[in-house]
């Protein structure tokens, strides 16, 4: 079996984590390919006692995968688990479009970062269908079918007894039959009633016998008519139900049982703000009751709780991006959701003595000016600099950039330097 190691810090708090290794598999492989995950929290082993773990990807055709079968733990106390990648995971050519591993202990989850995964080309084998993979479900699929099967057997028995039964009363019918033809017989000679009243009585009674006789007939044959239509709808509906398209969720809010649902860019409630991944895909639903349960979006750690009948606001450990480009001094930024959703953010500033910088700053009030500097003072041999920049939020989703400065302690001067904003991003 080929195996490659990967090493995860699961809290996300250093973004700058080790480079993970490539996952290279070619159309077709499956089963004998996996990776042995170390996962850490903050530099010490992250303990995986009582919990499972499972892949979820977006494979390079759109098709997804969501694998709760490939995981085992090795090492619960030192974070170690191994996945093996079904053969799902390489059935469509080229680049995932996002991929990483879940950890889960009842309704909790947390993900880890997303690494590379590369389909190469299988110019050989052919017919490798790429198709959406949720292991739950076909697991689901196939007690389906083995308890469909199980219907049908029993069925059939009930059917053979039945038929046992028919058979048996057919067989007195004729017998009785034989007695009557006897007794015709014995009742013409001995003229014990009219010929004319016997031959219309017996007619009669003769009609009601071949009448039954055929109704027994047919019933026999419209149960294993009926059997052979429901076996070819059902199995047709099961094979197919995975790759039919979905229904489209109208609304978050209305899901108020557990189940699966589809969802895309007409669906309302859905979180502040979702990358091109995550624009349409599947949603789980897991409810205790119908006021009470927890939503969580496939392929993401996106998720939200309803409590009491009242759903609360979507959470997500990953950062959010809110903003990408230039923002210089002077410039106004749009964000893409606003600001009451998060608990801090990620600012990336370009500073004249710190080309790329990473500041976290927490909320603060609209219309109050902060600030943010680059991490400590840069020197010439003669002299330092500090850089600055001023923002201000005038409302929850536009945030104005002030003022730039440049403090050059030589020359005891105050300059406007190109100091800008290239990204920005919420973390819950």
């Amino acid at each position: 079996m080929a195996n490659q190691d990967l090493v995860f810090d699961i809290s996300k708090a250093h973004l700058e984590q080790i480079n993970q290794q490539l996952i290279i598999g070619r159309v077709g492989d499956g089963g004998l390919k996996a990776v042995t995950v170390s996962v850490i929290s903050n530099g010490t082993p992250y303990d995986l006692t009582g919990k499972t773990v499972s892949f979820e990807g977006l494979k390079p055709d759109g098709t997804h995968i969501i694998d709760t079968n490939g995981g085992i733990v090795l090492n619960a106390q030192g974070g170690i688990f191994r996945y093996v990648f079904p053969y799902q995971a390489f059935a469509a050519m080229g680049e995932y479009e996002q991929a990483f591993f879940k950890v889960s202990r009842d309704s909790q989850t947390d993900t880890t970062l997303e690494f590379k995964i590369k389909v190469l080309e299988n110019k050989v084998e052919m017919g490798i269908n790429s198709v959406s993979f949720i292991s739950d479900f076909e697991n689901l699929k196939a007690q389906l079918k083995q308890a469909y099967e199980d219907f049908l057997e029993q069925i059939k028995s009930d059917q053979d007894a039945t038929q046992n039964i028919i058979e048996g009363t057919k067989t007195t019918i004729q017998s009785l039959q034989e007695q009557l033809n006897t007794l015709n017989t014995k009742i013409q000679n001995s003229d014990i009633v009219t010929t004319g009243q016997y031959e219309n009585d017996m007619r009669t009674l003769n009609d009601q016998i071949s009448q039954f006789n055929s109704v027994v007939d047919n019933l026999g044959k419209s149960v294993s008519a009926d059997l052979g239509e429901m076996k070819q709808k059902i199995d047709t509906a099961i094979v197919n139900k995975m790759d039919t398209t979905p229904v489209v969720l109208a609304d978050i809010h209305d899901i108020i049982s557990t189940g699966v649902y589809w969802y895309n860019s007409t669906t309302q409630n859905l979180p502040p703000k979702l990358n091109g991944d995550n624009a349409n895909g599947f949603i789980f639903a897991v409810f205790s009751d119908q006021d009470n349960g927890l939503v969580t979006l496939q392929g993401s750690d996106w998720h939200i709780e309803k409590y009491q009948g009242a759903y609360r606001n979507w959470v997500s450990k990953s950062p959010v991006l809110l903003f990408s480009g230039s923002a210089k001094a002077g410039d106004t930024i749009k964000l893409a959701a606003d600001i009451s959703n998060f608990s801090y953010f990620l600012f990336e500033v370009h500073f004249k003595t710190d080309y790329y910088y990473v500041s976290t700053q927490r909320p603060v009030p609209v219309d109050t000016v902060f600030y943010i500097n680059n991490a400590g003072l840069k020197s010439n041999g003669k002299g330092m600099y500090q850089d600055e920049i001023r923002l201000k939020y005038t409302d929850g989703k536009t945030l104005v950039v002030t003022e730039c400065l440049s403090l050059d302690t030589e020359k005891m001067e105050i300059s406007n330097p190109e100091i800008y904003i290239s990204s920005i991003k919420g973390v819950f």
